[in-house]
């Protein structure tokens, strides 16, 4: 009786959190535009929950969700409604 023994050869890790230049890579936008849409995120309770090390690091997951949310009805709303409370 033989026995095999599988040898890995590669692993390969998805990140859960990443900075602005990471982000960018992975969405395809801008570093700057990344780091807006990060800075953004605080002033949101349901998406600040993603936001880590001080705000410089995002779950990524938690950016998907907020640039999918972003740009909506609901999102418009909302930024009004925050903007009014930031003056």
């Amino acid at each position: 009786m033989a026995l095999e023994i599988p040898i890995i050869k590669e692993i390969v890790t998805v990140p859960l959190s990443a900075g602005d230049k990471r982000l960018a890579e992975i969405f395809d936008i801008s570093e700057n535009l990344a780091g807006d849409i990060r800075r953004e995120m605080k002033w949101f309770p349901k998406f600040s929950k993603g936001l880590q090390n001080s705000g410089v690091i995002v779950d990524i997951e938690v950016f998907r969700e907020y640039i999918t949310y972003r740009g909506t009805l609901q999102w418009k709303k909302e930024w009004e409604e925050i903007k009014n409370r930031r003056k």
